[in-house]
């Protein structure tokens, strides 16, 4: 047997593993803006053949083992599956088992991006949400279904237009996009905004909507990796970077 490796003086307090989708352009550059001190990120792409968008979210999260895997002797502390869409097609019951079953078979904490939504919507006492969303109608209304099986009482979801019916149109979504949809949602009724996808870049717009919301602003992204650090017993998180495009005087 090979001897492991480890992650050396870039990942001193840690090694995090993320499985990113294919395609995705967007979840390296917010994970590594994210990224504390100390700890270290590599990734592998969650790939599938499938032509069908349903069956490809499917395979992301079915082969994690296989995607895992990819990092050979490479000994990584723990492994985020950076695809929210492929928990909200799966279920929470269904995504709960499948989790558990990966984490026994590999010896380390693996986590989604949406159980680590759920992680800190608990950790906050936040019940009810609003959810901007870049995704077609019918896993937009998945998401819904995702949330309230959990506990959560979505007051309202605003769908951010993309260009064609393409699903990778969400990768050349901004911020901007971002908070412009959720300028539209009933703030003053909510406990907290969630921006949906790892695909739809939303960092830059964190901060700016929480100041004028007064309310907690999360992402996929942004939970995924609090969530991976907290494994590591790495709470500290740099300041969010806000989109330099971004349009500030609506809000």
């Amino acid at each position: 047997m090979s001897e492991k490796i480890t992650s050396g003086e870039y990942g001193t307090q840690g090694l995090i593993g993320l499985g990113v989708p294919q395609a995705n352009p967007t979840v390296e550059q917010e994970s590594f803006a994210l990224r504390p001190d100390g700890i270290s990120i590599v990734t592998s792409r969650l790939t599938s053949s499938a032509t069908d968008i349903k069956q490809r979210l499917f395979d992301y999260i079915e082969r994690t083992p296989d995607y895992a895997g990819q990092f050979d002797d490479l000994e990584i502390d723990c492994f985020g599956i950076a695809c929210t869409g492929s928990s909200y097609l799966l279920g929470a019951e269904r995504e709960a088992k499948m989790m558990d079953g990966f984490m026994k078979e590999s010896g380390y904490p693996i986590t989604t991006a949406a159980l680590a939504i759920d992680e800190s919507l608990t950790m906050l006492g936040a019940k009810r949400i609003g959810i901007v969303s870049p995704y077609p109608d019918w896993l937009a209304e998945l998401a819904k279904v995702y949330w309230t099986s959990r506990g959560y009482s979505v007051e309202a979801l605003r769908a951010v237009s993309t260009q064609g019916s393409n699903i990778h149109s969400i990768y050349a979504l901004s911020s901007q996009d971002a908070v412009t949809e959720a300028l539209q949602l009933p703030l003053n009724e909510l406990d907290a905004v969630l921006f949906t996808g790892t695909g739809m870049p939303s960092l830059g717009a964190i901060n700016p909507l929480t100041q004028h919301a007064g309310i907690p602003v999360m992402s996929s992204n942004l939970c995924l990796l609090t969530a991976l650090a907290r494994k590591l017993n790495v709470t500290t998180l740099p300041l969010l970077p806000i989109a330099p495009d971004l349009n500030t005087s609506s809000l």
